[in-house]
């Protein structure tokens, strides 16, 4: 039980965090989407999807190698720390400067080119910070990520939503995205350093090559997972262009909370089956098991009362003109149970070093989910790239499950995600 309150309590407060933290994001965006309209928020969510698969560039998923080490040897912190600091701010100043060659390409587009530089500064810090926050997971004092998060949202608030009442424009407006993460990274490595002591920053080119080494199947990984999240967007952007964009950045925005919500789950659990792999095999599959059993039981319903209320809510947020996004929320809500479940048995893979066999599994769900993007948008526009990650991500999703039955066993894989579905389904037909 110890261990379930631990994760309860790591999971409250990054989940607690990042709803609070959307729900100012989720609030700035409603206002500038109101000041600017579609085209704008379009840009916007162009903008950010470039950047973000970019900015992946730059942890090259070291920080995933930095919480199962330092979880299991807390010792070696300070290196991976300090050497994964350096090298990644290095690599920070080359992706900016490619985001700035890359705007030059923009210019079909009316509010990409200006914001690229501007939110492309801010996937770069936010990037930086992470190496601070992902020691905060591998220690399991989730908490201080839980302050970072929404301390950074809160600013992009405060001095985005000052600028935009000043009657500023969107790309001064958005100059809040920068201000907010810079100053969050600072914080992050005051609390880490005072925590944990002062990183290593002397460079250890040995160690770097061996821990970069092992960091190119979790890179592969998240770049798989990314260039299909934000490849369709930018697909979207440059096919039906920023009008059609922005009707569904305004859906997409909910789920992207909703979602993060799962990750802080899912993140919660990672150094908890870490130790449970070193440790007691009983104990990470029931702790696996019951992990899914909560997430389909509550997720089921919930996905539910968005697809009934979609129209209400975009109407109640972004405003009547963006009430062709209700149909892209109704449907993106469809795929809840699968991003839950998906998470989680993608942390039971890692946990036992099968990422090799999970990065072919997200890498044909990528090109796949790609390729059905882009013939689905070009007839549906926005409707068509809902469909095609609802069909990806179910795709994926199952065969997550299939794989994760290697360590769990064939029957009580089955067993644990036949039950609470059964469950779910005789609750509402009471």
């Amino acid at each position: 039980m110890v261990t379930e309150r631990r994760i309860l309590k790591n999971t409250t407060a990054l989940g607690a965090a990042k709803i609070l933290g959307d729900f100012f994001a989720f609030f700035f965006l409603v206002m500038f989407g109101r000041a600017f309209g579609k085209d704008s928020l379009g840009g916007y969510a162009f903008a950010m999807s470039v950047g973000g698969l970019l900015s992946l560039l730059i942890d090259c998923g070291v920080n995933v190698v930095l919480v199962r080490e330092v979880s299991r040897s807390p010792e070696a912190n300070a290196k991976y720390a300090g050497n994964l600091f350096l090298a990644e701010a290095v690599i920070a100043v080359f992706v900016w400067l490619g985001l700035l060659a890359f705007a030059s390409f923009t210019g079909f587009l009316k509010d990409a080119p200006h914001l690229l530089p501007v939110l492309g500064a801010y996937h770069v810090f936010y990037k930086l910070s992470m190496v601070f926050r992902a020691q905060f997971q591998a220690h399991e004092d989730m908490h201080f990520s839980a302050f970072l998060e929404v301390y950074h949202r809160v600013v992009i608030l405060a001095a985005g939503g000052t600028v935009l009442l000043a009657g500023g424009g969107p790309t001064a407006t958005l100059l809040a995205f920068p201000l907010g993460a810079g100053s969050m990274c600072a914080l992050a490595f005051a609390i880490s350093a005072r925590r944990y002591g002062m990183p290593d920053f002397k460079p250890d080119f040995a160690f770097l090559r061996k821990a970069l080494t092992e960091t190119v199947p979790f890179f592969l990984l998240i770049l798989a997972g990314q260039a299909a999240l934000r490849g369709g967007i930018i697909m979207l952007g440059w096919i039906k262009g920023e009008a059609e964009l922005g009707t569904f950045s305004a859906a997409d925005r909910f789920m992207v909370s909703i979602s993060a919500v799962l990750l802080s789950f899912s993140s919660a659990l990672f150094p908890v089956l870490s130790r449970f792999w070193a440790e007691s095999r009983e104990k990470l599959l029931k702790l696996y098991a019951r992990s899914l059993r909560v997430l389909v039981v509550c997720l089921l319903p919930f996905s539910l009362v968005l697809l009934g209320f979609a129209e209400t809510i975009m109407n109640l947020t972004f405003g009547a003109r963006f009430s062709g996004s209700a149909e892209v929320l109704g449907t993106l809500a469809l795929g809840l149970v699968f991003t839950g479940t998906t998470a989680v048995a993608s942390t039971l893979l890692i946990v036992s070093h099968r990422q090799g066999e999970l990065l072919k599994i997200k890498g044909a769900t990528a090109v796949g989910s790609l390729l059905l993007a882009f013939l689905l948008i070009r007839s549906s526009g926005a409707m068509g790239l809902a469909w095609a990650r609802i069909l990806a991500g179910g795709f994926e999703c199952a065969v997550i499950l299939y794989a994760a039955r290697k360590v769990t066993g064939a029957k009580e894989i089955a067993w644990t995600y036949a039950a609470p579905l059964l469950s779910a389904f005789l609750a509402f037909g009471v």
